[in-house]
């Protein structure tokens, strides 16, 4: 199986791109995942929290790897 390449962007102020450490991969992307929530006025249940949750820990294994 070759390597897949995944690409996350983070927006910082004035929506430029940022680079994400790795050591911060899964806080990047559960506050992220949190954010988009927010803004469309959804609720988080802890239920899909949870399924967010272990979607953030799969990519921050994927970019370890």
């Amino acid at each position: 199986m070759s390597k897949k390449v995944i690409t996350i962007q983070v927006r910082g102020e004035h929506a430029a791109a940022k680079p994400v450490l790795r050591s911060r991969l899964e806080q990047s992307v559960n506050r992220s995942l949190r954010a988009s929530f927010s803004l469309e006025g959804n609720n988080i249940t802890n239920t899909s929290w949870s399924k967010m949750s272990q979607a953030a820990r799969f990519l921050t294994r994927v970019a370890a790897a």
